[in-house]
């Protein structure tokens, strides 16, 4: 698996309680493994392991490098014991989004990080944020510095994409068949330039999830956009009150070039899965099919669910469930309710899962970066990451990659 010592062991752990046969885990920690398919290329690991854990974005790469094999878990041979309870099946948006590729179920997703807004009562008075305009004036209204969002490194990519998930309703990162970037259309330029303007208002420092999460449950920031990254960002000094981020008031239409504002009654937006959601398959060499089919369906049902949350916040939403780590924080509880609640739309969708994802998102990042050092304007940012994006499609191959992105939607060849 690709994660901590501490994932490997919580799963041992949960595996023990309900079986005697042994559970070997291999964990391979994510900063040493750039390319995930070339780490389980290795002949060794393919020979000693029936079961692959990793990012749903790299499912792209291990399909090209034929890692992964079709999961039938529906007719696994299975016959729960005493000790193995019904728990809530994996949420839709999940389940068509993670667990499946090309209209097949190729593994189970264990859980999703989502971004929540974080604000104490000086926010609270500045009444509902429920778009991003309001959101701006908020962010606006607050001393500067004392708000913020993940913009690190690596980052920042996100603060955009979330914000134009919304603003670009079906339509998203590529147009048709020749997989040509949407990225300098007015949904795109729209959210970083919202972001840009946000962004002066932040401390200097640009931050991990992480560390915008502490910042602000220790009180630091009034308001923040963030997600939990690590156990130790769970200890709050202080409640804070949860809720979803803003959505987009208008959509974009692109036949003829109008925005389309959004009935404020409801919540349109798609749930973004930003491909960091844990999902494990069965590796190539498994040559224990029956009972790795078996181990699958006792994931999907939840069995592991609990511990795993509790060792790393990856791993919360899989299932309705309580999170143990959660009772007694009321940020956490709210973390975990909003997070079970957005998955539950039947709207999600998968920023990447092709091969070479984490090129082009890498690619992306660095020109939102660019625009928030003042290095470049939003418009020339958004045109240059879209050549870089064709470049990387015509280093892999355009038929490839176009055939990925459709699979990667739940289409068939």
């Amino acid at each position: 698996m690709v994660g901590t010592e501490a994932e490997a062991q919580a799963l041992q752990r949960a595996w023990l309680a309900v079986s005697e046969q042994p559970l070997r885990v291999t964990a391979l920690a994510e900063a040493d493994t750039p390319h995930t398919a070339d780490v389980f290329d290795d002949g060794e690991i393919s020979k000693r392991h029936d079961l692959l854990l990793f990012a749903a974005r790299e499912t792209g790469n291990l399909q090209i490098a034929s890692q992964l094999r079709r999961a039938q878990i529906d007719s696994a041979s299975s016959a729960p014991d005493d000790a193995m309870t019904d728990a809530t099946s994996v949420p839709i948006a999940l389940e068509s989004g993670i667990s499946q590729y090309a209209g097949q179920q190729i593994g189970v997703a264990l859980g999703s990080a989502h971004p929540v807004l974080l604000r104490h009562d000086s926010a609270s008075e500045l009444g509902g944020l429920p778009d991003w305009e309001a959101y701006g004036q908020a962010v606006a209204a607050l001393p500067a510095g004392k708000s913020a969002e993940p913009l690190a490194d690596g980052w920042a990519v996100w603060a955009l994409l979330h914000r134009a998930n919304g603003y670009s309703g079906s339509q998203w990162l590529f147009s048709g068949d020749l997989m040509r970037p949407l990225l300098p259309t007015a949904p795109y330029l729209r959210a970083l330039q919202e972001l840009q303007r946000d962004a002066r208002r932040y401390p200097e420092t640009r931050m991990t999830p992480g560390q915008v999460w502490q910042a602000a449950v220790a009180a630091e920031l009034e308001l923040a956009i963030a997600w939990p990254q690590f156990t130790q960002d769970i200890v709050a000094q202080t409640t804070v009150e949860v809720d979803m981020i803003p959505q987009a008031s208008q959509v974009f239409q692109p036949r003829d070039g109008s925005w389309q504002t959004v009935d404020p009654q409801y919540r349109s937006d798609w749930v973004l899965l930003m491909g960091n959601e844990p999902l494990v398959s069965l590796a190539r060499g498994c040559r224990q099919t029956a009972a790795s089919e078996w181990f699958l369906r006792w994931l999907e049902r939840g069995e592991a669910a609990s511990a795993l949350a509790s060792v790393s916040p990856r791993f919360v939403g899989s299932h309705d469930m309580e999170v143990p780590y959660a009772a007694t924080d009321k940020t956490l509880q709210g973390y975990d309710r909003l997070v079970r609640q957005a998955l539950r739309s039947s709207f999600g969708r998968t920023v990447m899962r092709l091969p070479g994802a984490r090129d082009y998102l890498a690619a992306l990042d660095r020109q939102v970066v660019a625009v928030l050092a003042g290095d470049r304007t939003p418009e020339e940012a958004l045109v240059a990451a879209a050549e870089q994006w064709e470049e990387i499609t015509e280093s892999l191959g355009r038929r490839q990659q176009a055939t990925h992105w459709r699979l990667a939607q739940g289409m068939s060849h």
